[in-house]
């Protein structure tokens, strides 16, 4: 779910970070609910006032999205909880000491599908360019990486499903969250 709130210009905006002030508008992460809550006037219907979204709104949310789980990459880097490349990658998951195995969605399709049948049991991200994880964790030509179990392996899985459920096609929920009341 990503929530949403009125500004104070009526137009939208992604709380992605869900602290923002205001009545939430919550809605399915994915870009056919977005559109669906456009097209049927559903933000003006929850927010009881006219709002307004722009033409690039899902581009931008897409983006953002993109950008906070690639942060979690940075900080997993510097607390020291992920490993990067192919042998590191290997031995971390040999050894039973990984979370989550991420590969970059361009590189060769051989060795990741080699290292997602070594990783059987182990959830995979590859939604990221190789250009996208070298500069989110600070070195070149990242392919493959490893999260050991931490609370940024959570976060950034939890960042990725959303990203990932924003670009596709899926069922739209629309709530609202007051003081005493949240719909997730």
């Amino acid at each position: 779910m990503i929530r949403f709130v009125a500004g104070p210009d009526r137009r939208i905006i992604a709380d992605l970070a869900e602290r923002l002030p205001g009545r939430g508008l919550w809605l399915s992460a994915n870009i056919a609910a977005l559109e669906e809550a456009r097209a049927k006037g559903l933000f003006a219907q929850a927010a009881r006032r006219p709002l307004t979204m722009d033409d690039e709104f899902p581009v931008k949310i897409s983006k953002q999205l993109a950008q906070r789980a690639l942060n979690y990459l940075g900080l997993a880097l510097r607390a020291g909880v992920i490993e990067v490349g192919h042998d590191q990658v290997r031995a971390i998951i040999g050894a039973r000491r990984a979370a989550l195995l991420l590969q970059a969605a361009d590189g060769a399709a051989q060795p990741r599908t080699r290292m997602r049948n070594f990783a059987h049991d182990i959830p995979a991200v590859e939604m990221f360019s190789r250009a996208e994880l070298s500069h989110a964790l600070g070195r070149d030509n990242v392919v493959h990486a490893a999260l050991q179990p931490s609370t940024l392996a959570d976060r950034f899985l939890i960042e990725c499903r959303r990203l990932g459920g924003f670009r596709s096609v899926g069922n739209s929920r629309l709530g609202s969250d007051t003081e005493d009341e949240r719909q997730d």
